[in-house]
């Protein structure tokens, strides 16, 4: 029988649910997708069908109206009414269990075990809302028993709350809440890793968060509006997203070798990856490095937000830039760095610095920008960045003989 996963959008998160989608089948096939939605295209429907046939795999077109949903009250701008449309599932949807996801998911492993998860009895199975509270659940990921949410007539009572109490709580989740308040299954944090809260648990001190779950989960929940779409990099997993996005159909469809790569191999090979961190948007000499060196990745790094004069610097493909960032984005900069540009005036960020000595990696730095005083660093001139660049490509050279 066919893995039954509900997916709610509208026309504006047709790429992103497609995005979800494509992730779910590059670890699993035989699904039935059912996608709620009161306005795509049936064009886009047709496509995806015959793509998910050689899966063994279809997607369902459910058209709902919003004439109803669209009078309930939005808590953030990022939401979108479609939220509501997951009342609906026990009407339509007849599998005896049900998945359902965000659009703003990514899927990275096989389901089965989850669709296999025993609910003991109760209408569903959910992970906590971590980090805003381990007594209720969040609502993106929803594992579903159908049966008893038609036994219990679920989306009456659901409306019904909705009705009285959605200008006063956060959305469709704090209504499922309320409802299902003492009858839900926990599920691991694997299965909605909650990757939006990484910038705001950091803001907050809050460096435990980062530790709660380590490596790669299930299901990656990208929440709040720091999507991974948005132009700032903010929080983990981020080229995961983008991986699937870039991902063809077809080698989805033929379960080609590229699956088991990233999204560094989907695009172009990176020579190598160069960091700079940062308290200023004073950056000697990066337009002219960026085009000398474009087959470096340069990430720039600040505990603040950037300037505009770095931020439109992103018209080169080989920048990325991190504003607010955390101590896990810190770490996974730092360790993957080839070497590290020392060319930003003011004050440096002394902890970075200190792990980038730590590991050995090569040092550049201009005489009027340089942070190091014991011999750590190579020194150039500011006038004679020319030099600086035929340095870092011998040394580019020389570690791929």
């Amino acid at each position: 029988m066919k893995k039954a996963i509900v997916l709610g959008a509208d026309n504006h998160y047709m790429d992103k649910v497609e995005t979800t989608i494509k992730s779910i089948c590059s670890k699993n096939k035989e699904v039935k997708f059912y996608v709620f939605n009161s306005d795509l295209p049936t064009e886009w429907f047709q496509l995806m069908d015959k793509r998910l046939s050689v899966l063994g795999s279809e997607i369902v077109n459910v058209k709902v109206t919003e004439s109803l949903i669209n009078q309930f009250h939005l808590p953030t701008p990022h939401l979108s009414s479609a939220t509501y449309l997951r009342y609906f599932i026990p009407t339509i949807v007849f599998e005896k269990r049900v998945l359902y996801l965000d659009s703003d998911i990514i899927v990275t492993a096989d389901l089965t075990s989850l669709f296999e998860f025993p609910l003991d009895g109760c209408p569903l199975a959910a992970v906590p809302d971590i980090p805003n509270t381990s007594e209720g659940f969040n609502s993106g990921v929803l594992l579903i028993d159908t049966d008893r949410w038609r036994e219990d007539d679920i989306q009456n009572q659901l409306l019904n709350l909705t009705i009285k109490h959605h200008e006063h709580v956060y959305g469709d989740q704090e209504i499922l809440n309320m409802l299902f308040k003492d009858r839900w299954k926990k599920l691991s944090l694997s299965y909605n890793l909650q990757v939006g809260y990484d910038t705001y648990r950091h803001s907050l001190g809050d460096n435990e968060w980062y530790h709660l779950f380590e490596g790669i989960p299930n299901i990656i929940h990208y929440t709040t509006q720091n999507k991974p779409w948005s132009h700032y990099r903010f929080n983990r997993f981020r080229d995961i997203w983008w991986f699937y996005y870039g991902l063809n159909w077809n080698d989805i469809l033929l379960d080609n070798q590229i699956l088991q790569e990233n999204f560094e191999k989907l695009i172009k090979p990176i020579t190598c990856h160069a960091s700079i961190f940062t308290n200023t948007g004073d950056i000697e000499g990066l337009p002219y490095l960026l085009e000398q060196l474009p087959n470096v990745q340069f990430h720039i790094a600040a505990p603040t937000y950037f300037s505009p004069n770095i931020v439109e610097l992103q018209r080169y493909s080989n920048l990325y830039i991190y504003p607010c960032v955390d101590p896990k984005m810190k770490e996974t900069l730092i360790n993957q760095t080839n070497f590290y540009l020392d060319i930003n005036y003011g004050p440096a960020l002394d902890d970075a610095l200190q792990e980038i000595v730590r590991q050995g990696n090569p040092i550049y730095s201009f005489e009027s920008t340089s942070h190091f005083s014991n011999g750590e660093n190579q020194v150039f001139a500011v006038d004679n960045v020319d030099e600086m660049v035929k340095s870092i490509q011998n040394k580019l050279s020389e570690s791929h003989r």
